[in-house]
């Protein structure tokens, strides 16, 4: 059944009347209402007749010449006009306290001049000067294939609007001040057109981000979670917000740490977990980068099934495995029911026959029945 949340947030967006009037240009500090009714069509798009719709114009409430004593102040109410009016920026680029003040030292010095304080803005607590915030539709589209099946959607359409965020000084007083704001979008600004953004579609809070990794950690499908979020949060996401959601937790789990300390660390809970098994690794230390040229591991159960069954050894290879384009050399054993057990997995940077020796060298003195082998495949 669908979750009650689901059902609230579904009868909500029936009954919802917002949506952007691209006429008239009045300002007003209080929300605005817009009728989707009277929104034009969107650039291209066919009207009733078959003829073509001119392009659409959606003019925004303007934040001119307001002023901010901090960033907090400014990102909080950029924050709050973004959602009440439906738009979605982001940050283009940026100048730096710093950045500023070392460009104004050097014009001076250029010309042989002390750089007054007076031109110097020295209040830390600000950390940049300049900020330029674009609508999320600006720039062009790039295609990357041979254009014989151009993408249909693309968020990139040119749209004009940008926000510029300048700070100043007035005597002992450092404040911000939005020195631009080119407000005319080319395409639609309504709800249907801002939930379909990522970062809109897949909002979680603290609590229930970590209910979705508890889901990640315990091995539960991204269908499953897909469907947990729909049903329990106020989140509106599709398969592939999951997936990128997924991948950002499993790397925020690894830190900063590199592979070989994630590699050491595997292989540490693997000895206490397996206390009879085997584990190497042949580090090649030829050159200035220490390589992992051979991994070799080995369960206390694999050592076991080689004891009773040594007669006959296959060895395969299994390419893609990993993103380090290691090989992965599996040795196998067949049982008494004729199936092909795992007796010892080794990871490669090659197929030479040197490194493929050295993993059988690695290979017999962990395994005392290994001259009982009468053939090797």
């Amino acid at each position: 059944m669908e979750g009650l949340k689901r059902q609230k947030r579904r009868l909500a967006h029936e009954s919802e009347e917002s949506a952007y009037s691209s006429e008239g240009d009045e300002e007003s500090d209080d929300s605005p209402v817009y009728d989707p009714s009277r929104q034009p069509r969107a650039r291209g798009e066919a009207g009733g007749d078959g003829e073509r719709e001119p392009t659409t114009r959606v003019t925004v409430p303007s934040l001119l010449d307001k002023t901010f004593d901090t960033w907090d102040a400014f990102e909080a109410y950029f924050k709050s006009y973004s959602k009440q009016t439906l738009q979605t920026y982001y940050k283009r680029s940026s100048t730096t306290l710093g950045a500023r003040n070392k460009k104004i030292q050097a014009n001076y010095a250029k010309a042989g001049q002390v750089t007054p304080q007076s031109e110097l803005l020295l209040d830390q607590s600000f950390p940049h000067y300049f900020v330029c915030y674009l609508c999320t539709h600006s720039g062009t589209p790039k295609d990357r294939g041979a254009n014989k099946r151009p993408r249909r959607n693309v968020r990139p359409i040119g749209c004009g609007v940008k926000l510029h965020v300048l700070l100043r000084r007035e005597g002992a007083r450092y404040y911000l001040v939005i020195s631009k704001h080119e407000r005319e979008h080319n395409h639609r600004v309504g709800k249907q057109e801002f939930d379909q953004i990522p970062k809109n579609r897949m909002c979680l809070d603290s609590d229930e981000l970590a209910e979705v990794d508890l889901l990640r950690k315990v091995g539960v499908s991204r269908k499953k979670i897909l469907k947990f979020i729909w049903d329990n949060t106020e989140a509106e996401p599709c398969m592939i917000d999951v997936h990128n959601l997924l991948a950002k937790l499993k790397l925020s789990e690894n830190g900063d740490s590199s592979l070989s300390d994630r590699l050491s660390e595997t292989l540490d809970q693997f000895y206490e977990d397996e206390p009879y098994g085997v584990a190497h690794v042949d580090i090649d230390r030829s050159g200035d980068k220490h390589i992992a040229r051979c991994i070799i591991i080995q369960t206390s159960h694999m050592r076991s099934l080689f004891s009773c069954f040594p007669e006959v050894l296959l060895v395969d290879a299994t390419h893609g495995t990993n993103a380090e384009h290691y090989k992965l050399f599996s040795f196998m054993v067949h049982d008494s029911f004729g199936h092909g057990q795992h007796v010892q997995h080794a990871l490669l940077t090659d197929e030479r026959t040197e490194t493929l020796r050295h993993a059988i060298k690695q290979f017999k003195p962990c395994n005392p029945a290994w001259p009982q082998i009468r053939f090797t495949l």
